[in-house]
């Protein structure tokens, strides 16, 4: 199996922890689209030229986060899977997941609007309201959050999730706006990043 994209990348981070946490084997193919070269060869793999983008065994492509995610955990069965299978307890971690996907992809469009925008062009109002949606979304989460993990004593990927967009969020969240407050996450994020399928796959930002 072989997944493209950079682990400074959550969405490609996630599936590479949870590769990991599954014991799978995988190659990892750094392409950013970023570069104009590797942009070209990741539009081969994904129409769309985004990552992340996976190959299975078998050759077919995959090009969303989320539906390799639900590939993976059909690889290794309902007893090892992330997601759980019983209806309630799947619904729950489905529904902690749109919400954690949300709060990072707000963060993203934050991003954009300052890196993508010229500064003169920049809508504070519309950046304040990503801020805080970030906020919202990952606060949410957090009050709803169990120990060890969100949700008890097994982990999810919501907790995947959880710790890998925190992660990433805290990297490019700047000081000058509302901080977030989840202590529960951040006390995940620690014991989770102590684990090799996280600390592996951690990546600084421009590195």
């Amino acid at each position: 199996m072989i997944l493209y994209g950079s682990y400074t990348s959550p969405f490609v981070r996630r599936i590479a922890t949870t590769l990991k946490l599954y014991d799978l084997e995988f190659t990892n193919i750094e392409l950013k689209t970023s570069n104009a070269a590797q942009l070209s060869e990741l539009r081969s793999k994904n129409p769309l030229g985004r990552v992340p983008a996976f190959e299975t065994d078998a050759g077919a492509l995959l090009i969303d986060s989320i539906a390799i995610l639900d590939y993976l955990d059909r690889l290794v069965g309902i007893k090892k899977s992330l997601i759980p299978s019983d209806f309630e307890q799947r619904t729950t971690v489905m529904t902690q997941i749109g919400i954690l996907n949300g709060a990072m992809e707000k963060t993203v469009s934050a991003v954009y609007e300052v890196e993508k925008r010229p500064e003169d062009k920049i809508h504070q109002p519309w950046l304040d309201q990503l801020h805080q949606q970030t906020k919202d979304g990952m606060e949410a989460v957090d009050n709803l959050a169990m120990t060890p993990w969100i949700n008890g004593e097994k982990i999810t990927q919501a907790d995947v999730s959880a710790v890998v967009f925190l992660d990433a969020i805290k990297q490019v969240r700047p000081n000058d706006v509302p901080a977030i407050e989840c202590p529960k996450l951040v006390a995940l994020s620690m014991r989770a990043n102590s684990m090799s399928a996280f600390s592996d796959t951690y990546k600084v930002r421009g590195h």
